[in-house]
């Protein structure tokens, strides 16, 4: 009975086992295994289960495929090192050249002066400097620099600065930071006679860069600075002039991600979208190659950063999966949407903002049902939203929290009420903001009632995030749990799932949640466990 649930399980996720052997290869690679061990433990494996007579032929199947895919991850992973050493910027760092660059945004304060995304076109000086053309830079400049706009063309001479690593062991690295911007080195120009701007640049990024600075005029045309700002960030990302003290409340209560054009934005956007056609005599799968391409193009508009192409790409597996039939499970289309990921980008896997998205997917989708078996449903909660808002806050927050403890050494307990309270007005803002940007930029007369409209959702919303970031220990900081702690943890989110899909009495569930909690705590604190 066993073996032929195994075969069961194998049979419906094979795409989920098909990821996790592409994975292991990856981390086998990254862990520094050596390459022998990586090649021949799998063929040994995939021997003997293939020889094996007492093994059923969809588990053979599924234990074949993994090992396969294991080592095409770490073939990948290995070209995807090479190839990021060929491209290394480290002899450059410190050195001097002219480039000729985008403007990709506007200039924003930093700490020397102000800075923006640039995209290099090309670089005077021969030699391993022509590594530099078509990457994306943050340019530090000094204030004042005569002409800067978004979409702008401009010649600098600049020194090359290689992103730093993590200070201490757990820390996030400015490079990682950066690398979800798109931006792989940093540029400082010393001077402002250093930066000269010759006019429009050309091309579809440009042209999307004055987009977004066009909106952003109009948006701080009627807003006040800050809720313009908050309003800029929830629209499309730009956090350049958002309060150090704001961004540490919204970090607090751990609704920062509304700020992330990510998943959370295209969902909202996608469902705006599909409401309106669904009013349309449109076919369903004309209305789903709508929803897509408003995706990517909301995507594009928001600069295509790593977490807003991740999300894009999601949601297109995701709707292609469903208008095809084959979304039978989650973990069929979760696992489509990680190997779109990593398949061309392998090191994206070893990210902390994938791994804090798909954690984010994984646990609404294993943690949803087990908390609407516990009562968490419509009609016991309220409202369907309620019930689904609720659920779906303490599943995101249960699978971030370990996450949030190893990257940020964070804990913040209010995340789920603050979620719940902040998140239904992002859907607000969101719809009530771009029709107000959109007529500040083409009818001016309706700007006026829309803006008082935005205005006042922004106000509740900045409100209640600085409610909760004054309550007692809104921030609580953690050291960084072990690598085998976050193992464990899933396992046992696993386990409590599967005890309440098999209807376990309450008083045993309870038992056994007691029961993993104080192991994990003593893996926790135990030294040695890596």
């Amino acid at each position: 009975m066993a073996v032929d649930r195994l075969s069961d399980l194998a049979r419906i996720h094979v795409l989920a086992v098909a990821f996790c052997g592409y994975a292991c290869g990856i981390l086998g690679v990254h862990a520094d295994a050596p390459p022998i061990a990586i090649v021949a433990v799998p063929i040994v494996l995939g021997t003997v289960v293939w020889t094996s007579t007492s093994v059923s032929a969809p588990l053979k199947t599924a234990i074949l495929i993994a090992l396969s895919c294991a080592v095409l991850g770490a073939a990948a992973a290995r070209g995807a090192i090479v190839l990021r050493e060929r491209a290394s910027l480290d002899g450059l760092d410190g050195r001097h050249v002219t480039l000729s660059v985008d403007a990709l945004e506007r200039a924003y304060p930093s700490a020397t002066g102000v800075h923006a995304r640039v995209r290099v076109l090309a670089v005077d000086q021969p030699g391993r400097s022509a590594l530099l053309r078509g990457r994306v830079g943050l340019l530090e400049m000094p204030a004042g620099v005569a002409g800067w706009s978004a979409g702008a063309l401009a010649r600098v001479r600049v020194r090359i600065d290689a992103p730093a690593g993590p200070r201490n062991e757990g820390e996030p690295a400015e490079r990682d930071q950066l690398a979800d911007q798109g931006v792989s080195v940093i540029l400082t120009a010393h001077r402002a006679r250093d930066v000269a701007v010759y006019g429009r640049a050309n091309g579809w990024e440009p042209g999307l860069a004055r987009l977004r600075a066009r909106f952003a005029d109009a948006v701080e045309s009627r807003l006040p600075p800050l809720e313009a700002t908050v309003l800029e960030g929830v629209l499309w990302g730009d956090r350049g002039n958002l309060p150090a003290a704001l961004r540490q409340e919204f970090a607090d209560t751990g609704t920062v991600h509304v700020l992330t054009t990510a998943g959370l934005h295209l969902g909202i956007m996608a469902a705006l979208v599909a409401g309106l056609l669904a009013q349309t005599p449109l076919p369903r799968s004309a209305r789903a190659a709508i929803v897509v391409a408003c995706a990517w193009a909301y995507a594009a508009l928001a600069g295509l950063h790593i977490p807003t192409l991740r999300a894009a790409t999601m949601l297109t597996v995701g709707v292609i999966a469903f208008e095809s039939g084959r979304a039978r499970t989650a973990s069929a289309v979760l696992s489509a949407a990680a190997l779109a990921v990593v398949l061309p980008h392998p090191l994206a896997l070893l990210s902390a903002s994938f791994s804090m998205s798909f954690a984010c997917v994984s646990g609404i989708a294993l943690l949803g049902p087990a908390l609407e078996g516990l009562g968490i449903r419509e009609g016991t909660w309220g409202p369907r939203w309620i019930a689904e808002l609720t659920r779906t806050g303490i599943a995101v927050q249960l699978a971030l929290a370990p996450l949030q403890a190893l990257y940020f050494n964070a804990f913040t307990p209010y995340a789920v009420a603050a979620n719940f309270t902040v998140v239904p007005m992002v859907g607000l803002v969101m719809a009530t903001g771009a029709a107000y940007a959109a007529a500040a930029t083409l009818v001016p007369a309706l700007a006026l009632p829309l803006s008082n409209l935005t205005w006042w959702c922004l106000t509740l919303m900045i409100g209640a995030v600085e409610r909760f970031a004054t309550l007692p220990a809104a921030h609580v900081d953690v050291p960084p749990p072990s690598h085998a702690f976050i193992v464990f943890y899933w396992l046992a989110l696993a386990g409590f799932a599967f005890a309440v899909h098999r209807a376990i009495p309450l008083r045993r569930l309870l038992t056994g949640v007691g029961i993993a909690a104080a192991l994990l705590c003593v893996v926790y604190v135990a030294p040695g466990i890596a």
